[in-house]
């Protein structure tokens, strides 16, 4: 018989840390081009998947010495393997006789073809996606932080998600009731590219209201892709003409994704992630919105922290110009 608790251990034997389960009338005010039923009409359950990001993942970036950690350990790679974990999962329900549909996390058809939401029509594809931190909130793992990335109880922003719907009636977890983030504002202050704390946002899931800033997604994504020297030093040593500001610009969502992916072959260190790993880097490494609110919610005590702080010294940031002394190598002045 499967049953929440079912599951639940197999998501754990999988190797999950933290799974939540939604039933699907808490998406009843979700808008169609994010809504599960239109994904699979037949759906009774949202199980939402998590694992925990490893701390030391982010070290590298944080220093500035290393940026291939983030990447592999926490982001790209992280969520390859928790498509294996989804998977298995998946099969598990399937050998109970109800069907299950994995989900990945990624960008919405808004932020993609930046189309007016409609309802999809049946003779004419249509590529939904689903809000993921809106389903785990309705899942019960936690609540939505001021810049918008999901915070759980167990490991602050420090998560990835993956979503499985099935036609299995599951008992849901109750929504979590406690309050984690404070709206210090820090997340805004420290994102490289200002692209955080916009105008609030509120969705209503039964009892309770979740809120954040809303996110300028083009400059969100010009820092993901390390443009704006404060990022990354990779654009500056091989373009060192590229001066952007990205505080400054007006791009959109798409905008800005294909902008950054046309430097990448000019940029040695993208073109071997691209190449070699097969996926393009997260270059700002969540600087604002992961790191510095991990680094304030631990010290406040507001989920487990470690023997020593996360952020241990002055953060580090490009000088402002840049200047080739021959071909192999680089001074840096002020």
């Amino acid at each position: 018989m499967l049953t929440s608790e079912t599951v639940k251990t197999i998501g754990k034997k999988a190797g999950y840390d933290l799974i939540g389960i939604a039933n699907i009338e808490r998406f009843k005010e979700a808008p169609v081009d994010m809504h599960h039923s239109t994904i699979f009409p037949e759906t009774k359950s949202v199980i939402v998947c998590a694992k925990a990001i490893p701390r030391g993942s982010m070290r590298g970036i944080e220093e500035g010495t290393y940026w291939n950690g983030y990447d592999l350990f926490g982001y790209s790679k992280l969520n390859a393997t928790n498509m294996i974990r989804s998977y298995l999962m998946c099969k598990m329900i399937e050998c109970e006789g109800f069907e299950a549909v994995p989900l990945h996390a990624g960008c919405t058809a808004q932020e993609w073809e930046e189309a007016p939401r409609q309802k999809p029509n049946p003779n004419k594809g249509y590529d939904n996606q689903i809000h993921t931190r809106m389903a785990a909130a309705a899942a019960g793992l936690g609540e939505l932080g001021w810049s918008k990335v999901f915070l759980t109880p167990e490991f602050g922003p420090r998560i990835r998600f993956m979503v499985i719907l099935t036609d299995a009636k599951l008992e849901p977890d109750p929504l979590y009731k406690g309050k984690l983030c404070s709206k210090c504002m820090k997340c805004v202050k420290d994102c490289p590219g200002g692209a955080l704390g916009g105008k609030k946002i509120k969705v209503k899931i039964e009892d309770r209201v979740f809120e954040w800033g809303d996110v300028d997604l083009g400059k969100c994504k010009l820092c993901h892709f390390g443009v704006d020297r404060k990022c990354a030093p990779f654009i500056a040593k091989d373009i060192p003409g590229l001066r952007l500001d990205v505080k400054e610009q007006q791009m959109t969502w798409k905008e800005a994704h294909d902008f950054g992916f046309a430097l990448f072959p000019r940029v040695k260190y993208y073109w071997l992630e691209q190449n070699y790993h097969g996926n393009y880097p997260p270059i700002c490494g969540a600087k604002g919105c992961i790191r510095t609110c991990m680094d304030v919610l631990e010290k406040e005590r507001i989920i487990p922290g470690f023997k020593t702080p996360f952020i241990k010294r002055p953060r580090w940031e490009l000088p402002l110009k840049i200047e080739r002394e021959d071909k192999e190598k680089w001074v840096y002045i002020k």
